[in-house]
């Protein structure tokens, strides 16, 4: 896993990336911010399934979060389930 000084340094890189590549619009540098923006979501990806994993296990959502989950009614029409809040 990386520190917060190795986040924040791919996250500036690919800032930096974005930004050349939309001051130059060439395609070279779109494909180095695809790359840079890959490398900061694995990343991303890695933490968050780090976090996952050590969450114990059957940990479930307070009721007070439960009470504020919108109640969602299934409406059919013409063929089409719509979702309504």
């Amino acid at each position: 896993m990386l520190t917060s000084f190795e986040e924040g340094a791919l996250a500036m890189a690919m800032e930096r990336a974005r930004r050349r590549w939309e001051r130059t619009d060439a395609e070279a540098d779109y494909t180095n911010f695809l790359e840079a923006e890959n490398r900061w979501m694995r990343c991303r990806l890695g933490q968050l399934c780090a976090a996952v994993a050590q969450r114990p296990r059957g940990e479930v959502a307070t009721s007070a979060s439960r009470e504020k989950a919108p109640r969602q009614t299934r409406i059919a029409g013409g063929g089409n389930d719509l979702l309504f809040r």
